[in-house]
């Protein structure tokens, strides 16, 4: 009968190939099955899991945030044309005509 290391093993190594795999660290008890009782995630298990969380966000939330900046700028270029100008190009921009 398979061990619970030996699963976590032959797991890690079936999804090494992927993308951000590293990012996400295996839980504790996995490592560790006597650490399988405890009831509230260590501080350290909380900080790492807040590190693989930005490192997973962060991109996301950045992409987002230039897609956002791009639409006000060209508002903010198209409001000194006037106020018509300003008006088409809003509707265009959300795909209204």
């Amino acid at each position: 009968m398979a061990t619970l290391q030996s699963i976590a093993a032959q797991t890690q190594k079936s999804f090494e190939g992927l993308l951000y795999f590293h990012l996400i660290p295996l839980p504790n008890f996995i490592e560790d099955p006597e650490k399988h009782h405890k009831l509230h995630p260590s501080i350290s298990d909380i900080i790492t899991e807040a590190k693989s969380l930005f490192n997973l966000a962060f991109p996301i939330a950045l992409t987002a945030l230039l897609l956002y900046s791009r639409s006000i700028i060209s508002m903010l270029f198209l409001g000194h044309l006037g106020d018509a100008q300003l008006a088409a190009g809003s509707l265009a921009s959300h795909g209204l005509c």
